[in-house]
């Protein structure tokens, strides 16, 4: 009994230790309600700003925290000079110029809510201005130089912080300077003719202590030169001449100089040249073209040219008649010298340089000159183009005015002595009659005597070379007096740019029998210049060149013989 009892209690046992054991459970409480944190505002830029008289602009910046929704944010200010104040992320604001001698001082209260700071502005006072000394200075230049004549004069000033009270003055220590005169920043004076040396004179400007001087300086009396224009002229003469005359305005005349007048042809005379009136007669014209002459009026270093027109008996005022002003001329052989071109040129002031042509026929070839005579279209002297013969005599010649010669006649008259020809007469192109007069040395024309017996020239200054296809050679040679430049033209279809030695006939073309001296080789003889007709010229291999032995006779006949030796540029020559 007792151990069942026992057995018993010892079951029970940790049954009611488990029982003791266990804890209930906590009811549940109710949460408690967050904190809530106040708004704060904090000052984050300077508690006092100072801003100088002139003004300004002002920025206060800060922090807020924990801001309120509802609640705004202000600034204020109960000073008029604080302009423009707004809050917004940041506080700013201008402050006006303080136009007052006093230092002033606000603030600005920054508020929000219950919570606020201030800022104080100050602003200096305005500074009395110190009075600046005046400023008088000459801005032009220091000398001033006049010429001889009465002039005006300005000196240019510069004037600054003026002194009430006090002006610019300004004055002249000479009797030749008057009339000085102070404006506004400029002196103005007048410096009257000088009739004498030159002279100098001072002009002082003061304002108060301050002062500068302008040296004037003028020149001396230079008398004016004279001046003379001539005022009319008159119109063309009839054939029958008669009386003209030339008006003309003469300035500042010179004691003992007079005025005179001449004429370049005789068939204008002067009868007087005085008190602005040149008179002159002319005569009746008794050729048959119309004729210009020239009457000079000069005074001193000075004079006037002024032309004189008188037409013809028959004159017709359907055509133009005018007289070639001649500015340069020359010549050319053609047809074995029997033909001559003379090309004249005149100038045209629309045109330019304007060529004519007259081709003279002669009688006979070989003619180194248009032989003296009167030379007509009728008379078969003056060559005209035709349908089927081009190229002779035209007028204007350069242009597409360009017009064939129709009529004309020439007189020519040659001075050997002085190598000068005369060409004078009238052509007819279209409805312009032309009246040309010449009278000089003429390029491309021997003017002097005939060469008679042959001309010899053993010295030559250069020898130039030309080859063409390694089957011809042409040459020049100046003679050392400059008078002779000949051109030989050697073909051989054999040689390779060497000259083989032996005797060259003249031919006038390559005919195919061996090697020859062609008659396109030319001389030019004193500034003429003409074909080779027949000779012939020897080669000789030399040291370093070639001999060459010339005999050649011209197409106008003149005979040249000579030696000319030396190495032929581009050649092969001989060792």
């Amino acid at each position: 009994m007792k151990l069942k009892n026992l057995f018993y209690l010892l079951l029970a046992a940790p049954l009611a230790f488990a029982a003791c054991n266990e804890t209930p459970e906590p009811e549940p409480q109710p949460k408690p309600e967050p904190e809530v944190e106040e708004p704060k505002l904090t000052l984050s830029s300077d508690a006092t700003m100072e801003f100088e008289a002139a003004g300004g602009e002002g920025v206060i910046t800060y922090t807020l925290e924990n801001a309120k929704e509802g609640t705004e944010l202000t600034a204020t200010c109960e000073a008029k000079w604080v302009l423009n104040l707004t809050a917004g992320e940041t506080v700013t604001f201008a402050v006006a110029e303080n136009e007052t001698e006093e230092a002033r001082e606000t603030k600005v209260v920054v508020a929000y809510g219950e919570l606020s700071f201030e800022v104080a502005v100050k602003q200096a006072a305005k500074q009395a201005e110190t009075p600046k000394a005046p400023v008088f200075e000459l801005v032009s230049e220091e000398t001033m130089e006049f010429g001889q004549e009465q002039t005006l004069g300005t000196i240019e000033f510069k004037l600054e912080n003026p002194v009430a009270g006090v002006e610019v003055e300004a004055k002249t220590n000479a009797s030749w300077i008057s009339n000085v005169t102070v404006k506004e920043n400029t002196i103005e004076f007048v410096v009257a003719a000088n009739d004498g040396a030159a002279r100098e004179a001072k002009i002082t400007a003061t304002y108060g202590m301050l002062e500068f001087k302008v040296t004037v300086k003028q020149a001396e009396y230079v008398a004016p030169a004279p001046v003379l224009e001539i005022t009319s002229t008159p119109e063309a003469f009839d054939a029958e001449g008669g009386e003209g005359v030339l008006a003309y305005v003469l300035e500042n005349a010179v004691e003992g100089v007079e005025l005179q007048a001449t004429a370049d042809v005789e068939w204008i005379t002067i009868t007087s040249a005085a008190d602005g009136v040149v008179a002159f007669t002319v005569a009746a014209n008794e050729t048959e073209a119309v004729r210009e002459g020239v009457i000079t009026v000069a005074y001193g270093e000075i004079s006037q040219d002024i032309k004189i027109k008188q037409y013809f008996e028959g004159y017709n005022p359907a055509l133009e008649y005018s007289v070639f002003s001649i500015v340069e001329v020359w010549a050319s052989m053609k047809n074995d010298g029997k033909q001559w071109d003379v090309t004249f040129v005149e100038h045209d002031t629309n045109l330019g340089d304007m060529q004519t042509r007259i081709s003279f026929s002669l009688a006979e070839a070989n003619t180194q000159r248009v032989s003296d005579g009167t030379y007509t279209v009728e008379n078969g002297g003056i060559l005209v183009n035709t349908a089927n013969e081009n190229g002779y005599s035209s007028y204007r010649t350069n242009a597409s005015l360009a017009t064939d010669i129709t009529a004309a006649e020439f007189t020519v008259a040659t001075d050997t002595d002085a190598k000068v020809i005369t060409i004078n007469g009238t052509f007819q192109a279209g409805n312009a009659v032309v009246t040309l007069n010449f009278n000089g040395e003429m390029r491309g024309m021997d003017l002097g005597e005939a060469v008679t017996g042959a001309i010899n020239h053993t010295e030559w200054a250069s020898v130039v070379k030309n080859w063409h296809e390694n089957k011809e050679l042409l040459f020049t040679a100046t003679s050392a007096d400059g008078s002779l430049k000949a051109v030989f033209d050697f073909y051989d279809y054999d040689s390779a740019k060497s000259l083989a030695e032996g005797a060259y006939p003249v031919s006038a073309y390559y005919d195919g029998i061996g090697a020859h001296l062609r008659a396109s080789s030319y001389f030019t003889y004193n500034n003429v210049e003409s074909q080779l007709a027949e000779g012939t010229a020897t080669v000789e291999h030399i040291a370093g060149g070639y001999k060459i032995t010339y005999n050649v006779i011209d197409k106008l006949g003149r005979q040249f013989t000579g030696v000319i030796e030396g190495p032929i540029e581009g050649a092969t020559n001989p060792a």
